[in-house]
């Protein structure tokens, strides 16, 4: 590659200095919650001399900033409001919201509050205790944690009654009068993979919903439903709730800190932005997104740390390149960071954690959502526990290096890894999902009326196409990977304690000559009652092709099928490596490497291999996101 290195010391010289000189101008501004003021022209970290920070991020909204300048937030310093920011750089002088000062463990932050209520206003209530508040809050929170709404029941479903063809809240469910629910909020689960919200407007006399806009799935009859938000919930329920009538906030205990009240749909918005980097921020209590970006391009979220929201951490709409790196994002009610248009949305490094998992459940999408942004990568993130998908990708995009544990713990019909082509006339994707460690997809049916949790390690849905599934690490999934695409490539993928290996449903409708859906090479462990393949192809199709795989039996696992249209075929071309009595996975979902010692007897070590073959050499090594199936012939 020495033909593209820079020789020229000259033309490198004139070059810096034209880089240096783009950023001549450029100004620091400085922000100071606490000691600064808005009169202040801002150009000074300290007062002094009629000169010193600006106090509150509007007056640096309000300032007219250039390319190349600026913005540093005092470290340790806290804001209460939220912020909305038009600011357009340049490719050479980029505009930057940064901190400045002692910033050990004390990141600039971000917690807008629309009101705090001081312990002392709040009187006791035949339920709970309550103080005044003019305007319903989004979210509530003590100075260390958001407090839940409260519901009915407190955990768990009640059940909807079908009669007639309409569905009806039973009145004798529920401890107070159908006139009472005027005003709560109702969450219905619809579906397998949909919870959907309404607003009551009362009861009918027979329990039929007076709701403003009908659900965009129509509950059957059993569906699991709960109702939120009101006081009289107070009796049974943690958390809060809100009078209208009496403009007060109840809450359940009687606080001996200041509640505080968040009603913001961001903290900090980001309007048509043009090469903007934010650095280094932190971001709590926000009852909608942490940070909000409309339009622009050339985005950079770099370090932040976000916490405790009920939309998203981050979610951007129709921006070009933006990229969010090393993101510590926890608690998010719905969503983790969501990409809608735009191209070239880089998602790395990260770690997303509890991401729609909460007990006042709503719909969650994924913890990354990337799916209609086009040319993305998401890659070397950890995510851990999200209600539903933690990865939903769209074409042309590359999946790889993710390490991710507890999936689609609180719906089903659900992918670790997920990827839908509806309405998209199989479009071809020339996407890749590769080197990825997942473990543990359950699926949660609670309040559903479905009998099984489809869950996918990685599930390529309806009308996906071109897409290749390779060198990937899937556990404990119903199915491990997941099918319905055409013309794509599953290949060199370890799959273990799924009940189905690979699942293919009505593959190779699509598929033209080289491009008809090839799985080959690939590594299956098959526990008691499992399936290493089950493969439903067309039968008008052209065949899927099935080479190189090797699949390990345990005692009372069951042997692979594949079919063509309604035809079993006699002998599938799947390699069978031989029954085991033993076998078991080590995994390394952390940051530095581990070294891991045989778990089991001594006697039971030494007959461990491979999935090449050869013995195991303890201690074995893993590095960050790897993983490895170890099995033991069955004796004689």
């Amino acid at each position: 590659m020495s033909c593209c290195r820079i020789t020229d010391l000259a033309w490198l010289t004139a070059v810096m200095f034209l880089a240096i000189g783009a950023q001549a101008g450029a100004a620091d501004y400085y922000v100071d919650a606490e000691q600064g003021n808005d009169e202040y022209p801002g150009t000074q970290a300290v007062a002094g001399d009629g000169a010193g920070p600006w106090r509150t991020l509007a007056r640096a909204a309000a300032a007219s900033i250039q390319p190349g300048d600026r913005i540093l937030l005092k470290c340790g310093a806290v804001w209460g409001e939220a912020a909305v920011l038009k600011l357009k750089g340049t490719a050479e002088a980029p505009i930057t919201i940064a901190g400045y000062g002692d910033c050990e463990n004390k990141r600039p932050l971000l917690r807008p509050m629309s009101s705090a209520l001081q312990a002392e206003s709040f009187r006791a209530e035949s339920v709970g205790w309550s103080a005044p508040l003019a305007l319903p809050p989004g979210m509530v929170f003590s100075p260390e944690a958001v407090l839940p709404r409260a519901r009915y029941p407190a955990q768990g479903w009640l059940r909807l009654k079908s009669e007639g063809g309409i569905v009806r809240i039973t009145p004798a469910d529920l401890p107070v009068a159908a006139a009472t629910l005027a005003g709560s909020d109702w969450i219905v689960r619809t579906n397998d993979y949909t919870v959907e919200a309404r607003r009551l407007y009362g009861l009918g006399p027979q329990g039929e919903a007076n709701i403003a806009k009908p659900f965009a799935f129509q509950p059957a009859g059993g569906a699991g439903y709960y109702l939120e938000g009101q006081p009289w919930m107070l009796g049974s329920s943690e958390g809060w709730a809100y009078d209208p009538a009496g403009k007060r906030l109840h809450v359940r205990h009687r606080p001996s800190e200041t509640i505080g009240v968040n009603a913001s749909s961001a903290a900090l918005t980001l309007v048509q932005p043009e090469h903007v980097r934010i650095h280094g921020l932190a971001i709590r209590f926000v009852a909608g997104v942490g940070v909000d970006i409309s339009g622009g391009r050339d985005v950079e979220l770099h370090d932040l740390d976000v916490a405790d929201v009920g939309v998203a951490f981050v979610r951007a709409r129709d921006t070009d390149d933006i990229r969010v790196t090393k993101l510590a994002a926890r608690r998010s009610q719905q969503d983790g960071i969501t990409i809608f248009g735009g191209s070239g949305a880089r998602v790395t490094e990260s770690l997303i954690e509890d991401v729609g998992v909460s007990d006042n459940l709503r719909k969650s999408i994924a913890a990354i959502q990337v799916d209609s942004s086009n040319d993305a990568e998401v890659a070397r993130n950890r995510i851990a526990r999200a209600g539903y998908a933690a990865i939903m990708f769209g074409k042309n995009s590359v999946v790889e290096a993710n390490v991710i544990t507890q999936t689609c713990l609180k719906l089903a019909d659900c992918g670790a890894i997920y990827t839908s082509g509806a309405n998209k006339k199989y479009g071809h994707y020339a996407s890749r999902v590769s080197g990825n460690l997942i473990s543990d997809v359950p699926g949660d049916l609670s309040g559903a009326l479905s009998k099984i949790a489809l869950t996918a390690g990685i599930y390529l849905d309806d009308e996906s196409r071109g897409i290749e599934v390779a060198d990937n690490f899937v556990e404990k999934a119903q199915r491990g990977i997941f099918s319905k695409a055409a013309a794509s490539i599953i290949t060199g993928n370890t799959l273990y304690d799924n009940v189905y290996g690979v699942m293919l449903y009505r593959t190779g409708a699509h598929g033209e000559g080289g491009n008809a859906t090839e799985v080959r090479a690939n590594y299956i462990v098959s526990r008691p009652g499992q399936m290493p393949f089950l493969v439903s192809a067309e039968a008008h199709g052209r065949p899927v092709t099935l080479a190189g795989n090797q699949v390990r039996h345990m005692p009372d696992s069951q042997n692979s099928q594949v079919w063509r249209g309604s035809a079993k075929q006699a002998a599938p071309t799947i390699g069978n490596a031989g029954t085991v009595d033993l076998a078991f996975s080590l995994t390394n979902t952390t940051t530095i490497p581990l070294s891991r010692v045989c778990p089991l007897p001594k006697a039971d070590c030494s007959r461990l291999r491979l999935p090449d073959g050869s013995m195991v050499d303890w201690l074995i090594e893993l590095a960050p996101g790897e993983a490895v199936v170890l099995t033991a012939a069955k004796q004689p």
